[in-house]
């Protein structure tokens, strides 16, 4: 698992997946998810990688700069912030579980 953020943009994005970058656009083969949070899934129905836009609303500024110095425990506060978030609908609830769900998974392999 990698995990990459885009400051300007205020992105996240969770590479799940060992592919280099440059096969990704021929990989993809469907995204999920409501705005701000997509799942991209290969040809063969696997999940890619997790895209959150809006980054900042769902991480603090201290995990988000873990994330940039490629500190090892940040998917931990990445969980513990998306746990404390306060989903406005079911559709955001159920995509930020589902994130928990794969940090954690990722991070027990």
């Amino acid at each position: 698992m990698r995990i990459t953020y885009d400051k300007k943009a205020n992105a996240l994005y969770i590479y799940l997946l060992q592919i280099p970058v440059l096969k990704t656009f021929g990989i993809i083969k469907k995204t999920e998810g409501d705005w701000p949070i997509h799942f991209d899934y290969t040809k063969d129905n696997k999940l890619f990688g997790i895209e959150i836009l809006e980054s900042k609303q769902y991480f603090s500024e201290k995990t988000l700069e873990k994330i940039i110095r490629k500190d090892k425990s940040a998917p931990i506060d990445m969980v513990n912030d998306l746990r404390s978030f306060k989903p406005e609908d079911e559709v955001e609830k159920e995509c930020v579980r589902k994130v928990c769900d794969v940090l954690i998974d990722k991070r027990v392999q």
